[in-house]
C-alpha cells in the first residue's frame, strides 16, 4: 500500500536531499550520569536547521531519539532523562545535520565501581548459541581498508569466516565502527554452501540468502566476463526531513512518527576495473533489522517504509518488533531508503473504550484494516466476503493476482484480485454453482474455515484438533465443524453468552480485525515468517 506523503517545499530542498552538507558542534553538560539524570545537550550548525539527536548503547540500541530545529543564530539545544533501568556503560551520543554526525561518549553509572560486599550467584538461563563471529583484524597486511568508510573483505579473511561459521546456516560479517560500506569478494558464491550471509554495518543487520547472491554476482560476470564483487552500503540519513513530513499527516487522526533517523540501504555490484552497479531490485527478499527508539512510542504501531524521494511516498514494507534484541525486522526487495515509524491512527466511531480500540490501531498500523471513509472504521457494521478475503490477502502478503475464475467476478471490480489470490492459495472457495458471493456478509463459521486456513498455508501444519463443544454445534454445517473447533482452540475466535459460537451469524467488522489478529498472533504463525 501506498501512503501518499505531501512535501513542503523547502523540505525539498533539504540538506541532504540536495546534497548540501551543514557543520554541527556538539557539547553535554556532563560526561558522567547516573540513571534516572537528565542529560542536557547543546551545539551549533546552520540556521533554522533540523538535527537528529540519539543515543545509543554499547549494544548499539537506541536509547533516546528526537529531532529539534536549530534558531535563527544556529543554536539548537535537547535534554532526556536516563531511564532508571538503563545499564552502566558508555552511550554514543550522536548528532546529525546534513551529511555531518559529530558524537561524544557518556558514561552511565560512576567511574569508579564500588567493590560489592557480597553477590549471589545467579542462576544460570539457557541462552540461544550466537552465530561464530569473525570481525576482520585491524593489521593493514590483511585488511584493506579501501576508500573512506569503506571495508573491503579479502579472500583470505572470507575463508577464514567459512571455516570458523561452520555448523551455523550464516557466514556472518562485522564491520569495523568506522565502515559504512563492506565490499564482499565473488569468491563468496563458491563457499556459501547453502547458507545465508549476514553482514552487521553499524546498528543495521541484513541477511542475504545464498540464491540472490549467486543469482546477483552470476549475472553480473555473465554479462561482463569479469569478477564481480558485492558492496553493501548502509548510510544513515542524519537529517530530518522525512521526520517533518511525516507529521503533516493527511488523513484526520493520523499521526506518524519516526522511530529513528532514515537509513539509505544499497546493494551494489563491482566489476574489477569498472565502476559500480547499484541493484536496484532483488530475486528474492532481503532481511533487514533496524534498531528502534521506542521513546514515546507504541512499539505495536511500528513499520518500515519505503521511501521514494522523487514523489514523497511512503510505501510499507511490513516489520515484526523483537523486544529481546530492540530491533524491527523486514524483508525487502530493493534498494533505497527506509523509515522506521511509527502509524497511530484512530478513527472518530471507536473511542478509546471501545473493546476493540487497540485492535483497530494496530491492525491499521499493518495497513490490513481501514476505515470506510477519512474519519470512521464502522466497527459493528458488517463484513463482506469479499472484504474478509482482502484482509486474509494482506496480512499474508500474497500478491493480488488474476488467475481465479468465478462466474460472477469481473476483471473491473476491486476485489477481484484479492480473491483470486486467496483462492490460488487455496483459502476460499467458491459455491457450488461457481459464484464467489463477493458481496454477501461473511458468516462466522465461513470465517472460522478462511481463518484456520491461513494458519495451515502460514506454517505448513495441520491445524490441531480441539475437543472445544459449543451448546448449538448442532447448527454448524458439516463442512465447517472441524475448522470451527481448530479456530476456538487455538483462540482465534470464541464463543457468545452461553457457550454458543452462532456458526450463522454475520460477522461484524470489528469482530473480524480481532480474530485475524488473534490468527496472526499465534506463535506458530509468528515463526512461520509470512506476516
Amino acid at each position: 500500500m501506498l501512503l501518499l506523503i505531501s512535501f513542503l517545499s523547502t523540505m525539498l530542498m533539504s540538506p541532504i536531499l540536495a546534497g548540501a552538507s551543514s557543520t554541527i558542534t556538539l557539547q553535554l553538560d556532563r560526561n558522567t550520569a547516573m540513571p534516572g539524570d537528565t542529560v542536557h545537550i547543546s551545539g551549533t550548525t546552520e540556521a533554522q536547521e533540523w538535527v537528529s539527536v540519539k543515543a545509543v548503547d554499547s549494544t548499539g540500541n537506541i536509547v533516546f531519539y528526537n529531532a529539534v530545529k536549530s534558531g535563527d543564530s544556529g543554536n539548537y539545544s535537547d535534554q532526556w532523562k536516563i531511564r532508571e533501568d538503563q545499564s552502566k556503560g558508555n552511550l554514543s551520543i550522536v548528532v546529525g545535520c546534513g551529511m555531518n554526525i559529530v558524537s561524544r561518549t557518556l558514561t552511565v553509572g560512576p567511574t569508579t565501581e564500588p567493590t560489592p560486599e557480597s553477590t549471589p550467584t545467579p542462576t544460570p538461563t539457557s541462552t540461544p548459541i550466537p552465530y561464530p563471529t569473525y570481525e576482520p583484524p585491524t593489521d593493514s597486511s590483511t585488511v584493506d581498508q579501501g576508500n573512506e568508510g569503506q571495508q573491503v573483505i579479502t579472500e583470505e579473511m572470507l575463508e577464514r569466516m567459512v571455516r570458523e561459521s561452520q555448523g551455523a546456516d550464516a557466514i556472518q560479517i562485522v564491520a569495523n565502527a568506522q565502515a559504512r560500506e563492506v565490499v564482499v569478494p565473488s569468491k563468496i558464491t563458491e563457499v556459501v554452501e547453502g547458507r545465508n550471509l549476514q553482514l552487521s554495518i553499524q546498528d543495521i543487520v541484513i541477511k542475504i540468502d545464498p540464491t540472490n547472491l549467486k543469482h546477483m554476482i552470476a549475472a553480473s560476470e555473465n554479462n561482463t566476463n569479469k569478477k564481480t564483487n558485492l558492496v553493501v552500503k548502509v548510510h544513515e540519513i542524519p537529517d530530518v526531513a522525512q521526520k517533518a513530513v511525516l507529521s503533516d499527516s493527511p488523513k484526520p487522526g493520523l499521526q506518524i512518527k519516526a522511530a529513528r533517523d532514515a537509513v539509505n540501504i544499497q546493494l551494489e555490484l563491482q566489476a574489477q576495473e569498472g565502476s559500480n552497479k547499484i541493484i536496484q531490485t532483488f530475486l528474492k527478499p532481503v532481511e533487514i533489522a533496524f534498531p528502534y527508539n521506542v521513546n514515546g512510542l507504541n512499539k505495536e504501531l511500528l513499520g518500515v517504509y519505503f521511501y521514494h524521494k522523487e514523489s514523497g511516498r511512503l510505501e510499507y514494507v511490513g516489520g515484526d518488533v523483537s523486544e529481546t534484541s530492540g530491533k524491527i525486522t523486514a524483508r525487502v526487495n530493493r534498494s533505497g531508503t527506509y523509515v522506521v515509524a511509527e502509524y497511530n491512527r484512530s478513527f472518530a466511531d471507536v473511542p478509546e473504550n471501545h473493546w476493540a480500540y487497540n485492535t483497530l490501531k494496530i491492525m491499521a498500523a499493518r495497513h490490513i484494516a481501514q476505515g470506510v471513509d477519512d474519519k470512521n472504521y464502522n466497527p459493528s457494521g458488517p463484513i463482506t466476503r469479499a472484504e474478509f478475503t482482502a484482509l486474509i490477502v494482506k496480512a499474508l502478503g500474497l500478491k493480488p493476482s488474476t488467475g481465479a475464475t468465478y462466474s460472477d467476478l469481473r476483471e473491473t471490480d476491486w476485489y477481484t484480485p484479492y480473491i483470486s489470490a486467496a483462492s490460488e492459495a487455496g483459502l476460499v472457495k467458491g459455491s457450488p454453482s461457481g459464484e464467489f458471493l463477493p458481496n454477501e456478509t461473511i458468516t462466522r463459521e465461513q470465517m472460522a474455515v478462511i481463518l484456520v486456513r491461513a494458519y495451515e498455508s502460514i506454517t505448513g501444519k495441520q491445524a490441531p484438533s480441539s475437543g472445544e463443544h459449543f451448546k448449538d454445534q448442532d447448527q454448524t454445517s458439516d463442512w465447517a465443524e472441524a475448522y470451527i473447533q481448530a479456530a476456538a482452540g487455538m483462540k482465534f475466535m470464541v464463543g457468545k453468552g452461553d457457550n454458543s459460537f452462532f456458526p450463522s451469524d454475520n460477522a461484524d467488522r470489528a469482530e473480524a480485525a480481532q480474530a485475524l489478529l488473534n490468527m496472526l498472533r499465534n506463535q506458530d504463525v509468528r515463526t512461520g515468517g509470512k506476516r
